[in-house]
């Protein structure tokens, strides 16, 4: 892939995502966080790894998602310093709505999701 087509799907995934920020209020990575979360990833190092994030990123997102109310942060009950996150009622009910959420790609991002989809069955 060179570099003009390379930059032309950056700005087409700029684009799929300002639809999701403007449909839901959250990021790609707020929205991948709170998918992580719904496959058991409660921890922030967890979530961190899943993700690819660093640990200080990983903490600006929990607390922006804590902010919008979306999750809900625990302590442990074994081991107080660590912390576990759960889905709240709005995170399970925004959740649905973005499973249920068609993202406007192109159709050749569609053509290799798909593909990719077909692979994982």
């Amino acid at each position: 892939m060179d570099l003009c087509s390379l930059s032309q799907l950056l700005d087409d995934l700029k684009h799929t995502e300002a639809y999701l920020k403007n449909q839901c209020g959250l990021t790609y990575k707020e929205a991948a966080m709170l998918c992580s979360l719904e496959q058991g990833n409660c921890e922030p190092a967890k979530l961190a790894k899943s993700l690819n994030l660093s640990p200080s990123r990983t903490s600006r997102l929990i607390s922006a998602l804590e902010i919008k109310n979306l999750t809900i942060r625990q302590s442990c009950v074994e081991d107080k310093r660590i912390i576990k996150l759960k889905l709240s009622k709005e995170g399970f009910d925004l959740l649905g709505f973005l499973h249920q959420t068609e993202l406007p790609f192109p159709e050749y991002i569609q053509k290799t999701l798909l593909e990719i989809e077909s692979l994982k069955k």
